[in-house]
């Protein structure tokens, strides 16, 4: 199927040439633009939640990010299609790039790369470029998404300006080459051409203006360029109150008295060399304010509002559409060169003042000074929210702060157009334990003074690409940090540099680590194998180097390592890497690893993404492999080989998000010992995953507690319930869980969460226990056609006075869809299976039916649960095993139903 969309000018989808009309939510046209558009990489559940339903309460972005993609696959077919348009996973989303697609914008950005790319020596009159470089202006029709709007998502309509502002900026720059190609090659009509639509792009340019007058003039159309200078100096008295520069007045006198006896038509093109406008405001601002630290360039008058702190300047607030520039670092001999057109310099006033919020703040009662320094660096008077900061007396009451009692605990600002550097004060609030400055405008270095924050449990400053330098080692003096996340979210990355410091190993709490985008280089401490407590870490798009230390290979609760494309990563991969049985995304791609992948890949039976692609891999494919249900796996643009086995042929078929070599082993180069390797020969009692479901069904879950561990199932509350592993009833040597009921217990199966799907599980009981199987659990609200629904699941219970099956959604009643006296045998295995697909829920006990109900209004997929509450006698207790939860892409069938 071939997926069209067009994004520059009117926005139109289209799938196999007719329009998309069955996505009900825009929503769902947003979601499909962004990951179309930002398709180099996979995007974080969590991250797109927050996103398009912001300020919501905790789990509904979530739930409607999962109903909308839902509407979304349908739409696009994805549910049948064998090469999907959207790869998924639990954590993830990505659009798949092999799929059958084109899109207007990543044309018109891919023939631009192509010209850059080519080498020659004139390039303006490369004939090859021109014909690029118009085919690339003709897809732009106008500005990207020009008629799409959300109303309550900014964090997407800040994207959507950004990549407008660059996709402007580069047409611009097409135009700007095309102009000089044709003028050079004396081809005006071409020429004049462009440069119309160059004004239209850029009307408040006056050079723009002048362009266009010069081609008009060369081409002998003497009228259409005095009326053009007409056009521009009207623009420049209505937008800015200021007549042309003297060099476009002297091209208009110039034209006005010639005439084409004269000839030489081609002298209107040539201008006299002038000093740029930021030549002329960088003399003006050196001459008059050399003592700023910042200076601003805004569209007519430059107001330089200065900020007094603690006897030095800070910054100077920006105007209407400001650029600021730090002549500390930058200083006045390379300030950037692509501003827009403002009038001369001589005409420029520049205006010192104090800033009379700051001033009145600090004369007053106990100023906080760590605050108010944070507002005063980051231009908090153009903050989108601000709301009492420096106002009220308490700072427990302004926007984005938490106190506990009169201490500061919280700072959240993301999102919230803070400009400037953290300020060294930062490090003056010691109770602080969260700081979320993500997805602002924040420079310069992270001050080594937030090592004094002893407390900080989560440190995100994620999406501030111009943040800059080293992280400095006095991070590590963060004991209590739990999530630490330094991702840049530009596509050309933050200015982080220099290695990551060791001292990132003392952080012994960390349960999340994210730096992405960034420029760190140098190898990954070993000293990160000390973060016991790690389930994610990510060090993706850097350009580290060297080994995988063996070190990594401890982190035994670690469930996401994603180091794809740092280039320079080599080495092999370790066998230790069969000790990370929690993992469930793996993504080394675009490194430089080599050799064999190790056999005991098998063991990661999690493992829903694999990335191996690009990298210098060698060798069969372990056939152990086939103990996994990926998703998604991709080595294609390595030297591996596909054994000819057919189990596993039929194994890579299975597989949605598949990228392969394709190249067949022969004999000599499949590993004999991997035939042989198999985690089931350790123990008789594991389930083999190829086992686990019957054909037609993908594995989702699978734990049979061989390993004396229930993965998945919060370890504190799985003890404190009275839940144990154990031999089982039998005395068997296989392992089971247990649970007297002595007393009420519920515990739900974390970081899974199922939709069309069959949950299967064993159990076995002694006496009268109470017990409940809990199946879509969903505690978090979510919004239906009836209202806001708070909570929902099925429940299916085995009570004193019978068994009951009933479907909850609060604050809607109960809905009992069985209530009946039947016994269960004690002292003998039970097989139970529950099913929902699509509006079908089923449950077969002991391969008989008991429910088949079609709900008029499904719910959502969640969690799956057990639960107890108090026995009704003495010596009670319940035995569980072999729970295995398998993915339905068709409607279910029972392994016990007639073939």
């Amino acid at each position: 199927m071939d997926l069209a969309l067009t994004l520059l000018g009117e926005t139109k989808f289209s799938l196999n040439g007719k329009p998309i009309k069955k996505l009900s939510a825009v929503k769902a046209y947003a979601l499909l633009i962004y990951l179309v558009v930002d398709s180099n990489h996979a995007h974080r559940r969590d991250a797109l939640a927050e996103m398009f339903w912001p300020e919501k309460p905790e789990g509904y972005g979530r739930n409607n990010l999962k109903q909308t993609l839902s509407i979304l696959r349908a739409a696009l077919g994805d549910r049948q299609s064998p090469e999907p348009f959207i790869i998924s996973s639990n954590r993830d989303l990505q659009f798949n790039t092999n799929s059958d697609f084109q899109v207007d914008l990543l044309k018109f950005e891919d023939l631009t790369r192509k010209v850059q790319k080519h080498c020659h020596s004139t390039e303006n009159t490369c004939e090859k470029c021109a014909v690029l470089l118009g085919q690339a202006a003709a897809l732009y029709r106008d500005d990207f998404l020009v008629d799409f709007y959300l109303s309550d998502s900014p964090e997407f309509n800040e994207w959507v300006l950004t990549r407008r502002e660059s996709s402007k900026r580069l047409m611009a720059d097409i135009l700007g080459r095309l102009i000089s190609c044709y003028q050079e090659l004396r081809d005006y009509k071409n020429g004049k051409r462009f440069a119309k639509k160059l004004v239209d792009l850029e009307p408040w340019s006056e050079s723009n203006h002048r362009r266009l007058i010069a081609l008009l003039a060369a081409s002998g159309k003497r009228s259409a360029a005095l009326k053009q200078y007409h056009a521009c100096e009207a623009m420049l008295a209505s937008e800015f109150n200021v007549e042309p520069t003297q060099d476009t007045i002297s091209l208009y006198e110039k034209i006005k008295i010639w005439k084409p006896s004269d000839g030489n038509q081609d002298s209107f093109l040539k201008f006299p060399a002038e000093p740029s406008t930021v030549e002329q405001i960088t003399a003006k601002v050196q001459q008059e304010t050399s003592h700023l630290k910042y200076w601003v360039i805004g569209s007519l008058t430059i107001s330089l509002f200065m900020f007094i702190w603690f006897g030095y300047t800070n910054w100077i607030l920006v105007s209407d559409q400001p650029i600021l520039v730090n002549l500390k670092t930058t200083g006045t001999d390379n300030l950037p060169q692509t501003l827009p057109d403002i009038p001369a310099a001589d005409q420029i006033q520049v205006a010192i003042q104090a800033a009379p919020e700051v001033q009145s703040y600090l004369q007053g009662v106990n100023p906080n000074h760590a605050l108010a320094a944070i507002y005063s660096q980051t231009g908090g008077s153009t903050w989108i929210q601000n709301d009492g900061w420096l106002k009220e007396k308490s700072p427990c009451t302004w926007y984005g702060i938490t106190c506990q009692g009169n201490n500061i605990v919280e700072i959240r600002l993301p999102n919230n157009n803070l400009e400037g550097r953290l300020p060294p004060e930062m490090g003056d609030i010691p109770t602080l334990i969260v700081l979320d400055i993500s997805n602002n405008q924040i420079k310069g270095p992270i001050p080594s003074e937030i090592g004094f924050l002893a407390n900080l449990e989560s440190l995100n400053l994620e999406g501030n690409f111009e943040i800059r330098g080293e992280i400095p080692p006095e991070i590590g003096n963060l004991h209590n940090l739990e999530e630490l996340i330094l991702s840049s979210a530009s596509a050309g990355g933050s200015l982080l540099s220099g290695e990551l410091p060791t001292e990132i190993g003392d952080l012994i709490k960390l349960d999340k680590l994210i730096i992405e985008n960034t420029m760190i280089q140098g190898p990954i401490p070993p000293q990160l194998g000390n973060l016991s407590k790690l389930s994610v870490l990510s060090l993706a798009h850097n350009n580290l180097s060297g080994p995988l230390p063996d070190e990594i290979f401890d982190l035994s609760k670690l469930r996401s390592l994603d180091l794809w494309a740092n280039r320079n990563l080599n080495g092999t991969i370790s066998s230790k890497i069969g000790r990370l049985t929690h993992l469930d995304f793996l993504n080394i791609s675009d490194n430089q690893f080599s050799g064999n992948l190790p056999a005991e890949m098998g063991t990661l039976i999690n493992l829903d993404w694999i990335g191996f692609h690009d990298n210098a891999f060698e060798g069969a494919l372990p056939l152990s492999l086939t103990e996994l249900n990926p998703s998604v796996f991709q080595f294609e643009n390595t030297n591996l080989c596909e054994p000819a086995d057919p189990i596993f042929q039929d194994w890579l078929d299975t597989i949605s998000g598949l990228s392969r070599t394709g190249v067949i082993c022969d004999d000599n180069s499949t590993d004999r010992d991997h035939s042989t390797f198999s985690p089931t020969e350790n123990d008789p009692y594991v389930i083999s995953s190829k086992l686990a479901c019957l054909p037609g069904e993908n594995l989702l879950y699978l734990e049979d507690f061989q390993d004396n561990q229930a993965q998945g199932w919060p370890e504190i509350e799985f003890r404190s319930q009275n839940w144990d592993i154990v031999v089982g009833p039998e005395k068997s040597g296989n392992l089971v869980a247990q649970n007297s009921g002595s007393h009420e217990a519920g515990s739900y199966l974390q970081d899974y969460e199922f939709e069309n799907a069959v949950w299967r599980v064993d159990f076995y009981k002694i006496g009268d226990p109470e017990y409940v199987f809990i199946w879509h659990h969903e505690p978090d609200p979510y919004e239906n056609e009836s209202g806001i629904v708070y909570s929902s699941d099925y429940n299916f219970a085995f009570q004193f006075d019978g068994t009951h099956f009933y479907r909850a959604a609060d604050p809607l009643p109960h809905v009992i869809l069985l209530g009946i006296r039947r016994t269960i045998q004690s002292g003998v295995w039970h097989e139970l299976e529950i099913s929902s697909y699509q509006d079908s829920v089923e449950v077969w006990l002991d391969g008989k039916q008991l429910i088949n109900y079609k709900d008029p209004d499904p719910l959502p997929g969640g969690k799956l649960g057990l639960a107890l509450w108090p026995s009704q006698s003495d010596g009670s207790m319940v035995y569980f095993d072999n729970l295995i939860v398998c993915g339905l892409s068709d409607p279910f069938v029972s392994m016990y139903s007639d073939p």
